[in-house]
């Protein structure tokens, strides 16, 4: 798609959202330490280590004193600890702005893609001059590929523990032809160090009271031109989602594909193409 689009002279560009694909995954935070008598001891014992046993006494035998200034700076030091990005749909709103803003984007014909949306939506409610128009590639309020098959370590361990056990989730959930590789490359991706935990914990805080007929009559969403690209040949029930969609967005253009909710198969892609050149 992005081949086809760039063949066209648009300007392409595709962003992994925090947690997700290659960007970052932790962050690195600063606490403060406790101001707990064990913790007063630790600190002070920390130091003797660090500076010898005689430490203290020569410095009183030195300066006549005890060493306050010392042991007050060991105990004010703060401590470093790396912890998975834990951001809500607000937040990741933001860093798509900051996104557009740095390339100097705006404005832009938005695609969001499953989970994306409900991620998304306010900051687009809110920026609809940087907008120019939006494609809601189907999506729900919740994500193509089930997350507590990423939460529970039994299940966790198969699906991301063997090609074939995520080959079997990815083909029963998100889409029913994908190539051994590109298969392969995402299980890998995802099993990286705190890779899956990080894609946990964005799918829990996603805004699951996110109202769709709400958000698409809000002034900011009414002047923006949009499409929905649906699959058609998923599930009934996936049908019945994309009625409830196109319902909820009176405003926007319904259009079916033959893909999965993944549409990275050949023919959903060809419908993918039609829609993009129209745009």
């Amino acid at each position: 798609m992005i081949n086809s689009l760039r063949s066209k002279k648009f300007n392409v560009i595709a962003v992994d959202l925090p947690g997700n694909g290659f960007s970052d995954r932790s962050r690195m935070e600063f606490e403060e330490r406790s101001d707990g008598a064990f913790q007063r001891f630790k600190d002070v014992y920390g130091l003797i280590q660090e500076k010898g046993f005689f430490w203290a006494f020569d410095q009183i035998v030195e300066t006549g004193q005890i060493p306050y200034e010392e042991i007050l700076k060991a105990r004010v030091l703060e401590r470093k600890s790396v912890k998975v990005i834990e951001l809500g749909s607000d937040e990741v709103g933001r860093v798509l702005g900051q996104v557009i803003d740095t390339f100097n984007l705006a404005p832009v014909h938005l695609v969001l893609h499953d989970s994306a949306l409900p991620m998304s939506a306010n900051w687009v409610a809110e920026n609809p001059g940087s907008v120019k128009s939006l494609t809601l590639l189907d999506t729900g309020i919740k994500p193509a590929l089930p997350l507590f098959a990423l939460n529970l370590p039994l299940i966790r361990d198969f699906v991301l523990g063997s090609s074939f056990g995520y080959q079997w989730l990815i083909r029963f959930c998100c889409m029913k032809k994908v190539g051994s590789f590109d298969v392969e490359d995402n299980r890998v991706l995802l099993k990286g160090r705190d890779r899956c935990r990080a894609v946990s914990e964005m799918g829990r805080k996603l805004n699951n009271s996110f109202d769709m007929a709400e958000w698409g009559s809000s002034e900011g969403i009414k002047g923006i031109p949009m499409q929905i690209l649906w699959s058609s040949v998923w599930s009934k029930e996936w049908s019945e989602e994309g009625s409830r969609v196109a319902d909820a967005l009176p405003q926007a253009k319904f259009v079916g594909h033959s893909g999965g909710r993944w549409p990275q198969t050949s023919r959903g892609r060809a419908h993918t193409r039609a829609y993009t050149e129209d745009v």
